[in-house]
């Protein structure tokens, strides 16, 4: 089945709020991937939503006033609410699975420094150097040519970034950038990096599971290095309130997460079968029994 690409959306529309509309626009291009542009028809709402009519949509359902920044979660509130569409939130997100995400098919949003683009030819706000909400589609490897001004082959990332409308010429080669753009790895690594910590994304939501996944039954289960009991090999363990690191409680992330599946591996043997399934998490491949998981096939 072909990719899906969703129609690019600007924030700086001409209403009035536009300046605070990144993250909105970036929605609007998840919920049109989310539903590969057919109309999920829940309610009356417009389809394909409009940046300025979800940021409308959002102060009305929150009752806020004024133009104010709007976060992921209140977002997917109301995608939720009118579209029926639920985004998968996560916090940081190991880049190399944040990465990983993507090529299985979904659709993220991204939180960047806006700084770090400062000087390069993927700037579209010289001006602005803030956090900043942008879309990642896909990732490939990709020849170099002038094409999407790739100067070198390597992996290379389709960016909507809602500031990329035509205004500003950049000074490499005076092109103004306008819609979907491929960014070189590097520079998506430093523009997260820049937002929160090297080496993760600070926040991102992504559209729906395309690839088998892992969800973790309960309280207590540990997610371990390899497929036995040891109890050294314990790299976090489920709670009410989320996944926390056994070494020193962090918060990893909320105990609804799911995980790229890796397969099952025989291992210890419990409660009369040694079958272990095997996941991609947190930068790292870790295994819980079978008996603790639910293994989704995707949708």
């Amino acid at each position: 089945m072909a990719r899906y690409r969703p129609t690019f959306r600007k924030q700086l529309d001409g209403t009035t709020c536009g300046g605070s509309q990144c993250n909105a626009a970036t929605h609007a291009m998840e919920a049109d991937a989310h539903q590969r542009g057919v109309n999920p028809r829940k309610t009356s709402a417009p389809w394909k939503p409009a940046p300025s009519r979800l940021y409308q949509r959002i102060k009305e359902v929150l009752t806020l006033s004024g133009c104010p920044a709007t976060n992921n979660e209140m977002n997917e509130t109301v995608l939720a609410r009118d579209y029926g569409i639920a985004l998968a939130a996560r916090f940081n997100v190991p880049f190399e699975d944040h990465v990983t995400l993507v090529k299985a098919g979904r659709v993220a949003e991204v939180t960047i420094l806006y700084k770090a683009l400062r000087g390069t030819r993927y700037d579209s706000a010289p001006t602005f150097g803030g956090r900043h909400a942008v879309a990642h589609a896909e990732t490939r490897s990709l020849s170099a040519g002038r094409a999407f001004g790739r100067s070198a082959a390597g992996t290379y990332h389709l960016i909507g970034d809602p500031m990329a409308d035509g205004r500003w010429l950049y000074s490499i080669g005076r092109h103004a950038l306008n819609g979907w753009q491929w960014w070189p790895d590097r520079m998506l690594r430093s523009a997260t990096a820049a937002a929160g910590t090297v080496g993760l994304v600070d926040a991102s939501d992504y559209t729906q599971d395309i690839e088998p996944g892992i969800r973790l039954h309960s309280d207590g289960v540990n997610m371990r290095t390899d497929p036995s009991l040891n109890p050294a090999n314990v790299f976090a363990q489920t709670a009410a309130d989320g996944i926390h690191r056994k070494s020193d409680g962090l918060l990893l992330a909320p105990a609804t997460s799911s995980f790229a599946f890796l397969g099952f591996v025989s291992g210890t043997t419990v409660s009369g079968s040694n079958q272990w399934a095997k996941m991609r998490a947190f930068g790292k491949t870790l295994h819980v029994h079978t008996s603790l998981a639910r293994v989704r096939r995707g949708t």
